[in-house]
This record gives C-alpha cells, structure tokens and sequence, in this order.
C-alpha cells in the first residue's frame, strides 16, 4: 500500500530537479545570464569526447544533439545525457497525469516544458501522447468535444511522426546509431535466443553490426533490445513479464486504478526498450517495482 506514495515522492524529487535545470538551462545555457562555474572535462568525465559545464553542481551541461537542422544544446540536468533525464521526467509527468487524483497543473507544464528542452525524441513523442489520453479521458470523453477526436489524433499522430522522422533524416547520427543497433541487437538474439551472447557484453554485439558504424563499434543505445541480445529469452523476460502479467489482471475488472498502474508499467517498459537505464539502480528498482505489482495484484487494488 505504499507504491503510490513512493512514486509520489519521487515525482516531487523530479520535479526540484527539473525546476533547477529550467532555472539554469534558461539563464545559463540560453542567456548567459549565469556562467558555469566549472568544466569536467571529456577525459574526467570519461564517457564523451565534448567538456562539460557544471554550475554549482546542480546542472550540467554538454550533451548536443541536431534537432530540424540545427544543433543544440540539451537540458540534462544532473546526467550525463538527456535520454537519463527524459526517462524519468517521462514517469514523472505519468504519475502527475494518471496516479494523482487531482493532477496538479504548474506541475504538469514544469515537467512538459522541461521534457521538450531535453530534445530527446523518445520524451517528446510519448509525453504528446499521454497528454492526448488525458485530454481525452478527462475532458473529451463525456462532451461535444469527442467529435473532434479524429481530427486530434490526426493532428498528434502528424507530430509525433515528424519529430520521429527528423530523428531518423540522413545526417543525424543519433538516430542512425539508435536504429543500428537496434537491428544489431536483434541479430545477436537471433543467433543466440535462449542465454544470449553474455551480460553487458557490448563487444559482442559488435559482430552484428553494419559495416558503416565499423569505426564506432563498443557503442549501445538500445535498451531491452540489448537486454535479450545479453541473455536471451531468459533475461529478456524478467523485463517484459511484469507488463503481460499486469495486462492480464488489468482485463478482468474496468477500474481506473489498474488501467493507471497498469501504463505505469508499460510507460516503464517502453521507455526501457529504447532509452539506454535498463541496468541502472534507478531502472531496477521500478523493475522491482512493476513485479511487486504483478505479484500482489489484488492486494494493491484494494488497498
């Protein structure tokens, strides 16, 4: 009877780290306004070839990306990229949508605005689609305004699209890298499908990869995919079982809190399945978190 409480108070911790990265990426990054007051550079930080500013160690920033043509600097608050930040914000915004019984709406646009200065494609495409479900369920469902559902949906699948398609447009390599190893990552699982090619075996995938990404191999920026590449079916599974078990229980009886839960844990796949924290203490703990809930199903539906 605790889950939601903790979820809870780890919205609000992301919310006190959103608000000082908006604070510094606005008049830091943007204005200059306020200057960095350290750099960490490539060498120290040891995961990048650019430098990274640090103000007060409370925002860093360094992390770029091409975005329509234009390269940008990304808000990645206390990480070293801004996938890290978009995955929790992304569970952030879903708490305060869908989990809170009234959804608190400074808090809402905060974790929105904050979402979209992290230019991570991932965020922004899922965040256009949770708000849709809300708007949906809580102010077109029972109106007039339902009518104006299929042109809505047209109009988010035509955004959704095009920030997904700029990502993957000749010339950014973000994207490119992601869908090669994405396909990388399948092949390893096809060769190996019951254990895998090893845990966190980065190197091993290397064999799958395409040619044109030869002078960049080690690299990964596939999630579950490079789960079942690790290990197998048997890995894999741990990742994905907790969203058909939860998907199962949620079919028998319609309450809004199993439908709720039940997207807290396939957001949470989701975001898994691309974004690069699936071994990471953050990503195994609402791992641990989704398996609790698909164990005690009727336990946490009635309390």
């Amino acid at each position: 009877n605790k889950i939601k409480w903790v979820l809870f108070c780890f919205e609000n911790l992301i919310l006190i780290i959103a608000g000082i990265s908006l604070l510094f990426y606005i008049l830091g990054t943007v204005y200059k306004f306020i200057l960095p007051t350290s750099i960490y550079s490539a060498s120290y930080v040891g995961w990048s070839d650019w430098n990274y500013n640090s103000y007060y160690g409370l925002y860093f920033e360094g992390h770029r990306t091409y975005f329509f043509g234009r390269t940008i600097i990304r808000n990645i608050g206390i990480f070293l990229e801004a996938p890290v930040f978009a995955y929790v914000l992304v569970l952030a915004i879903y708490i305060e949508m869908f989990l809170r019984k009234n959804t608190r709406k400074l808090s809402l646009m905060l974790l929105a605005f904050t979402i979209i200065t992290t230019f991570s494609t991932t965020a922004i495409a899922l965040t256009l689609i949770l708000v849709f479900i809300y708007v949906y369920l809580n102010y077109m469902r029972y109106s007039w305004l339902k009518l104006l559902l299929p042109i809505v949906v047209i109009a988010v699948f035509f955004v959704v699209l095009t920030v997904i398609l700029d990502k993957l447009a000749a010339g950014n390599d973000s994207g490119t890298d992601r869908m090669c190893d994405f396909i990388a990552c399948w092949r390893a699982f096809a060769a190996h499908p019951l254990v895998g090619i090893g845990f966190n075996n980065v190197s091993g995938v290397d064999p799958y990869r395409d040619i044109f990404k030869g002078n960049r191999l080690g690299g990964m920026s596939s999630g579950i995919p490079f789960v079942f590449a690790n290990g197998g079916i048997v890995h894999a599974m741990i990742y994905i079982f907790p969203m058909l078990i939860g998907g199962f229980n949620s079919m028998r009886k319609e309450k809004h809190l199993e439908y709720a839960l039940e997207g807290f844990i396939c957001i949470q796949t989701v975001l898994l399945f691309i974004i690069i924290v699936e071994y990471t203490l953050l990503a195994q703990f609402f791992l641990a978190m989704e398996w609790a809930l698909a164990i005690n199903w009727k336990k946490c539906m009635n309390s």
